[in-house]
């Protein structure tokens, strides 16, 4: 499909357009990236479902993030089909399951990001040729926008990846890449070694999920099946989906929140640094070493 003649610029685009040229001397292509906080609360996302915005409204609600792009005029029709090629891109790139997002176009000029065939979450618009002053004088530009509305992002984000009770965000996206769990009644020296394995995780910049100390459930029951079990697997160093049951709430609470991998720690590890790294997306563990976890997240 081919290009138009282009939907109108807002006023502040094309001033931040005529502002980058004049006081950085920029040549075509050039872009300027645009912050605008949203107005009054979020809509709640149980009433973005019931009454979804229409194919044709910006996405404005919770704050916008825009690009504003200039290129050369000739470019304008290679940027028009590559610019929607790499955004639609990026969205499944993120995504769990990258079929939620797909691109809706409802003309030449003016296409829209899609999460699940009905929210907007990106909108992609081709303004056509526009002069641009800067102190060297004024340029022809073909000028393009792509404005992310931070609500519907956010709604997107978690509704994709959103299943059954964990939020299987990307590790990159997650706001907490690992969790450490300990227990109140565990020897001094294990309580120890949770809290050094988190402080080192957070000195190399890996974020660490606050879980509480578990404290003992009263008359809870001998764990010796469960243990034996978890031993056999270390000693094959296979993996294992074996769990000592005071670990339910903190695994339920680190997969809520979206933690990629928990380290589980035993009376084990104390003889042989050899711990456990559990995937939130498989609930699989496997041993490794402690150093391996402090070395490098």
């Amino acid at each position: 499909m081919g290009l138009g003649p282009g939907v109108s610029l807002t006023r502040d685009s094309l001033a931040a357009l005529h502002a980058a040229q004049g006081s950085l001397h920029l040549t075509l292509p050039f872009g300027v990236t645009l912050e605008r906080p949203g107005a009054g609360p979020l809509t709640p996302p149980e009433q973005l479902e019931a009454t979804p915005p229409p194919a044709d409204a910006p996405p404005t609600a919770g704050g916008q993030l825009s690009l504003v792009l200039a290129v050369p005029p000739p470019d304008g029709a290679d940027w028009h089909q590559t610019l929607q090629r790499r955004r639609r891109i990026w969205w499944r790139d993120l995504a769990d399951d990258p079929g939620n997002y797909s691109l809706a176009q409802s003309s030449p000029d003016d296409a829209q990001v899609l999460f699940d065939g009905r929210l907007p979450v990106e909108r992609l618009r081709s303004h056509g040729p526009q002069a641009i002053e800067g102190a060297g004088g004024t340029q022809e530009a073909h000028v393009f926008s792509c404005e992310l509305c931070l609500q519907s992002a956010l709604y997107s984000v978690c509704g994709d990846a959103l299943d059954a009770g964990a939020l299987r965000l990307q590790e990159r996206l997650a706001p907490y890449r690992r969790a450490v769990p300990s227990r109140h009644d565990w020897p001094e020296e294990l309580r120890a070694l949770a809290l050094h394995i988190s402080n080192q995780l957070r000195s190399s910049g890996v974020s660490v999920f606050p879980l509480p100390e578990e404290m003992p459930a009263e008359g809870e029951e001998d764990q010796s099946n469960s243990e034996e079990a978890q031993r056999d697997g270390e000693r094959t160093n296979a993996s294992s989906t074996v769990e000592e049951p005071w670990l339910a709430a903190p695994l339920r609470s680190s997969d809520g929140a979206g933690v990629p991998l928990t380290v589980l720690l035993s009376e084990r590890t104390l003889q042989d640094g050899v711990c456990r790294l559990r995937s939130r997306d498989t609930s699989l563990s496997h041993q490794v070493h402690v150093s391996q976890i402090t070395d490098g997240g």
